[in-house]
């Protein structure tokens, strides 16, 4: 039988789900939260959400998603649905917020009129880029790894815009990491207002709003004299066009022909400046969101005293207690039953402390090593981590697409080096144990004093049945490893079940170290699975891990075919038969990949 090598093996389209099967999962997670459907669908051009209702009664009965398809330039898909959904998840919909746009542009003329559609059209544009800037925010406080992606797509559509002197297109500007747009407008003292709504819930957008509405009225009665100067201009051009029509001499002809197409290049200026007033935020592509037919009436509005007249900063600091009570809820949404399980498959198994083995710690290499780590120590970084809360949504979507995973993270300190140490818990590791137990100890004395340094250890091995059994062993408890009765080795499992360990960890660097003396092997129903599949499914494991934790160190122990396991897992494979190649590995293998992640 010639077993399969790493580049014999390749990830496919059956290994993961489709685009269309994620985009659908993810919403079917966020439909979940907001107990309310969610449909998703693609079209040319436009990246948006917008509420579905019911056409008897009116009311709220889902949402659509729209994804672009091909995707718009500067935005991933991943990161276009993420941002629709968070419209979703922090109701960007609330019927009181539209209705409240629709009185404020009743004030400049009746429903329809082109004096009510040009105000409304200015008090939207506005309240669509700073709600864009509100839920990012509050979807990058539970999921930091989005928040970046957001950032990145709004430097990159940034480079696209050009000067437009209109409150919204200052608002863009800002948002989009273009200061040099900010300064030379007339609206520049709008931009910093977009900021007041991060981190806070859907009211904070309308109360910016209202701080702002004077400057926003200040363009529309621009825009009113802009329009009637246009009109005027028309009816100049209008009249020219009739001289022309009316000219019976050539000479006088060809004056009035001047005239016209004088006063036609002063339409086609005035027009063009028109539409970058109207239309001030072309980039964005969005569509407009629908207001509910439940809303229209004067009841669903917001005060003055709603939208903290007098009390600004009051307002918006109850705003942001709101969010963080959603952000809470939604958390408890996810910890329900919908959660997966973990496979019946899959046990754990308390460790056996009869017996016991006292590790023989290398104290030269503990030396070396607390050398190391004070040379390369992470110095502090400024991140969002602080701000962070329990859930990680991107965790949990990814969890609940690919069938397994974690979802929540910890209030600490997570600016540190996290290593997973993963070890074959076979039968034929026994004869190893003891120096798997002293390489084990050794590390965890080096590393004993550093509290930016978190190791955890388990031991995984399975039975005739195919079942998996997992034992998680303390610091104190690595005395015992040498006692512990074995099974098969499913390495596959060994490294799916550390990359998901290790993303529990709180460190923001981690490794994963996976520790194995011999070729995988597993059973099923009592049948010895063939070597080729266990191989080919450890690779296609190995290659799924390195997506998520890329530094990853496989270490065999025992007199292996190491050019075979090297074929396995290229350069990551090292091989330790001896204390003596583990101290050598603590020392530079395993140091050169700790200052590595460490400098990430």
């Amino acid at each position: 039988m010639v077993l399969p090598s790493s580049t014999d093996v390749t990830l496919n389209v059956n290994d993961f789900l489709s685009e269309q099967e994620y985009d659908r999962k993810k919403a079917g997670i966020i439909s979940r939260v907001v107990n309310t459907p969610i449909e998703v669908d693609y079209q040319r051009d436009l990246n948006c959400a917008y509420e579905l209702n019911d056409k008897v009664t009116g009311k709220r009965s889902g949402f659509k998603v729209i994804k672009a398809k091909p995707k718009l330039k500067g935005i991933d898909g991943n990161t276009a649905m993420n941002h629709e959904l968070a419209h979703v998840l922090f109701d960007s919909f609330d019927p009181k917020a539209l209705q409240t746009l629709k009185d404020w542009a009743f004030q400049w003329g009746a429903e329809n009129s082109n004096e009510y559609r040009r105000a409304f059209n200015i008090y939207h544009t506005a309240m669509n880029v700073i709600e864009d800037q509100r839920i990012e925010s509050l979807w990058g406080k539970i999921y930091l790894g989005n928040f970046r992606d957001f950032q990145r797509v709004r430097k990159k559509l940034g480079k696209e815009l050009t000067f437009i002197d209109h409150p919204s297109a200052v608002l863009l500007a800002e948002r989009f990491f273009r200061p040099d747009l900010v300064t030379p407008s007339k609206y520049a003292h709008v931009a910093p207002f977009i900021h007041d709504v991060e981190g806070k819930d859907l009211k904070a957008t309308m109360i910016v709003m209202n701080r702002i509405k004077q400057y926003l009225d200040d363009k529309i009665k621009d825009m009113e004299k802009d329009a009637e100067e246009y009109k005027d201009q028309s009816d100049k051009y209008n009249k020219c066009s009739s001289d022309v029509s009316d000219s019976s001499d050539e000479e006088q002809r060809a004056r009035r022909v001047k005239e016209r197409d004088f006063e036609y290049d002063k339409v086609k200026t005035m027009n063009k400046e028109i539409s970058k007033d109207n239309n001030p935020v072309q980039i964005e592509r969005r569509a407009t969101p629908r207001l509910s037919k439940h809303a229209q009436n004067a009841e669903s509005l917001y005060g003055l005293e709603d939208l903290g007249a007098g009390k600004y900063e009051e307002a918006l600091e109850e705003e942001q207690e709101n969010a963080q009570q959603k952000l809470q809820a939604i958390k408890q949404s996810m910890e329900g039953s919908d959660m997966v399980k973990v496979p019946s498959y899959i046990r754990d198994k308390p460790v056996d402390k009869t017996g016991g083995f006292k590790p023989v710690i290398d104290n030269h290499i503990v030396a070396q090593f607390k050398r190391l780590l004070r040379s390369f120590k992470e110095k502090t970084h400024e991140d969002a981590s602080d701000e962070g809360y329990d859930l990680d949504i991107g965790e949990y979507i990814n969890m609940k697409a690919n069938g397994y995973g974690d979802c929540f993270i910890e209030d600490k300190d997570t600016n540190g080096l996290s290593i997973m140490l993963s070890i074959d818990g076979s039968g034929s590791m026994r004869d190893h144990n003891p120096m798997v137990a002293n390489m084990v100890a050794t590390m965890q004395e080096a590393t004993k004093d550093q509290k930016d340094i978190e190791i955890k250890t388990m031991v995984w091995s399975s039975d005739r049945t195919g079942n998996v059994a997992i034992q998680r062993y303390e610091s104190e408890d690595i005395k015992y490893l040498p006692t512990q009765r074995g099974g098969y080795t499913p390495t596959h499992f060994g490294i799916e079940a550390g990359s998901r360990e290790l993303a529990k960890m709180n460190g923001r660097r981690k490794l994963l170290i996976v520790i194995t003396d011999g070729f995988p092997n597993y059973h099923n129903n009592g049948t010895k699975v063939r070597t080729d599949a266990t191989v080919s499914a450890t690779i296609k494991a190995y290659k799924k891990s390195m997506r998520t934790t890329p530094n990853i160190a496989i270490v065999g122990v025992g007199f292996l075919n190491v050019e075979y396991m090297r074929r396995m897992f290229g350069n990551k494979y090292i091989s330790c038969r001896s204390m003596k190649e583990v101290g050598h590995f603590m020392t530079t293998t395993l140091s050169r990949e700790i200052v590595r992640v460490m400098k990430r």
